[in-house]
C-alpha cells in the first residue's frame, strides 16, 4: 500500500498502543507492518459493503483476502485504538485548535 508512507505508519502503531494502554490498561503491541493490513482491509471492505463487518469473517460468506490477513478480533481492538496522534500529550504552545486533526 502506497497511501501512507512507513513514518506515518510508525506513528499510527505508536499513537494507537498509547492510546489502546489508556483505555484499557492492556498491551496492543501493533507494528506499521499490521496497520498497513489493518488499513488495506479497511480499504477493501468498503468497496465490498457487506452488511456487517462479521460477514467478511463468517464461514458462509468468508473473504480470505481479509480473515487471513488479520482474525476479527484483531481488527475490531485495532479499529478501537487507531489514533495518529497522542491524545495524552498537550497541544503545543498557540497551537491551532485543530491540532489533533
Amino acid at each position: 500500500m502506497k497511501y501512507l508512507p512507513d513514518s506515518a505508519l510508525e506513528r499510527l502503531a505508536e499513537c494507537s498502543n498509547l492510546y489502546y494502554i489508556r483505555i484499557t490498561d492492556a498491551e496492543l503491541a501493533t507494528t506499521p507492518q499490521e496497520m498497513r493490513a489493518f488499513f488495506g482491509i479497511t480499504m477493501y471492505v468498503a468497496v465490498l459493503k457487506f452488511p456487517t463487518i462479521r460477514m467478511y469473517w463468517q464461514q458462509r460468506t468468508r473473504i480470505a483476502l481479509v480473515a487471513d490477513a488479520m482474525n476479527l478480533n484483531r481488527f475490531s481492538n485495532l479499529r478501537t485504538a487507531v489514533h495518529i496522534t497522542d491524545a495524552s500529550s498537550p497541544a503545543p504552545n498557540n497551537a491551532d485548535k485543530f491540532w489533533k486533526v
